[in-house]
């Protein structure tokens, strides 16, 4: 398990709890992954990182 696309093909699988350290390092970095028939879009995605302020400020 490395690659988002693998971390979603275990929630299809029925996985819920993961122990990885990417998606919070990555949520750090501002970087999302987007997925789509098409392929990655930034369609729809908001910038400002309204949510990592509110969600990192509580850790600090």
């Amino acid at each position: 398990l490395g690659k988002p696309e693998e971390i979603v093909e275990c929630v299809k699988m029925g996985y819920g709890l993961f122990d990885c350290v990417i998606p919070t390092r990555e949520a750090r970095h501002q970087r999302l992954y987007v997925f789509s028939e098409n392929g990655a879009t930034r369609e729809g995605v908001r910038s400002g990182a309204k949510f990592y302020r509110f969600h990192y400020a509580m850790d600090e």
